[in-house]
């Protein structure tokens, strides 16, 4: 969702990103994960500011992996 306020040149936005949990090559399970993100900007003529936030809620997940040694943080 993301939102521009009218008086302050500023904008805002949130997301919401999950992935299911999922079998690797081996026998091992990666468990599923939810990631909230946030960003707001302000915008001055060209010029235009933005600060993003990612994983709101500082949780460790795992995008991939190939076995319980092999696994991508």
């Amino acid at each position: 969702a993301y939102y521009q306020f009218p008086f302050w040149n500023l904008s805002a936005g949130v997301g919401v990103s999950y992935v299911s949990r999922r079998p690797t090559f081996d026998t091992l399970v990666i468990p599923g994960y939810t990631i909230g993100n946030a960003t707001i900007a302000w915008t001055k003529g060209p010029m235009r500011l933005t600060a993003t936030m990612d994983n709101l809620a500082n949780r460790r997940y795992f995008l991939g992996g190939y076995s319980a040694t092999t696994l991508f943080p």
